[in-house]
């Protein structure tokens, strides 16, 4: 910025993947936020692995007092790990026993740390699996076009699940770089005004729009040129899932890269010879160049 040069966007690929240098080891990840944000192949890997991490330590107690275990093989290792296993799981098929108030000592310990580990994991499988995630798509592009003499930025939403969104609310900004007159860099968020920015009812598709016009932030935007148009534009949507009976939201980003002037998009919605109404998702994303006078 000091010499004239704007700062690079940030990749919208890894927006998350942003580096925290100074942060309190107790402030940035705890196990729980470390396996919601996983995936269930990181979850079901770490909770197996616990499992057996927990069995292989409580064998090791069992086998410090051979013969604390009833039908176990003395020094045999499996059969204490075995003995954890049915312990933990609470099965008892009654062949092997504590013998040894050592044994029942480890057992009762066993028993309450089991009580503990199974409460959480269910907790966490329980909340993993009932998180809603909103089937909302985005354009792949935004375009600049013209709807009543006026310029306008617009792109599609679509609910590809097509349940029922209730109260949905689309929040856009757009992030632009700024110099103050001290020669502070700044990069600073402003809301675009929407045509509409709330649907009592989102089930389908959804054109949003913003006319640039005098009062506009984008006012005189010279948007041939990428570097001084803006760094990026932000899109939440929030609503309330009749489905899962919680709020969904859903965000997008879009990049000078993704701008595309002159361009409209094609119609996705038809109805069938039935009465139904019929979206096109294969030709969501797909625009047409606006005719000309």
């Amino acid at each position: 910025m000091a010499e004239g040069r704007r700062v690079q966007a940030p990749d919208v690929n890894r927006i998350n993947e942003v580096v925290r240098k100074g942060t309190p080891s107790e402030l940035r990840r705890d196990l729980y936020f470390y396996l919601m944000e996983g995936s269930w192949f990181r979850v079901v890997a770490s909770l197996g692995f616990l499992y057996l991490l927990a069995n292989v330590v409580f064998a090791a107690l069992y086998s410090l007092e051979p013969g604390c275990i009833t039908n176990a093989r003395t020094d045999s290792f499996a059969d204490a790990f075995f003995f954890s296993v049915q312990t933990m799981s609470t099965i008892g098929y009654g062949h092997l026993s504590p013998a040894t108030p050592y044994g029942n000592l480890i057992v009762t310990l066993q028993a309450g740390l089991c009580l503990i580990l199974v409460a959480l994991a269910t907790g966490l499988m329980f909340a993993k699996a009932s998180r809603p995630r909103a089937s909302v798509m985005f354009s792949e592009s935004i375009v600049l076009t013209t709807r009543y003499g006026k310029p306008t930025l617009m792109f599609r939403v679509g609910n590809a699940r097509g349940n029922e969104i209730v109260d949905a609310n689309l929040l856009v900004s757009v992030l632009c770089d700024e110099m103050t007159p001290e020669g502070d860099h700044m990069r600073r968020l402003y809301d675009l005004k929407l045509e509409r920015s709330r649907q009592p009812f989102f089930r389908m598709t959804w054109s949003v729009m913003h006319t640039i016009d005098e009062e506009s932030c984008l006012h005189g935007v010279d948007w041939s040129d990428e570097e001084q148009s803006f760094i990026s534009i932000v899109a939440i949507l929030t609503g309330h899932d009749g489905t899962y009976g919680q709020t969904v939201f859903a965000r997008h980003i879009y990049t000078p890269p993704n701008l595309r002037i002159g361009h409209r998009f094609v119609n996705v919605i038809s109805q069938l010879p039935d009465g139904r109404m019929m979206i096109d998702y294969e030709r969501f994303h797909d625009t047409t160049p606006e005719a000309r006078a």
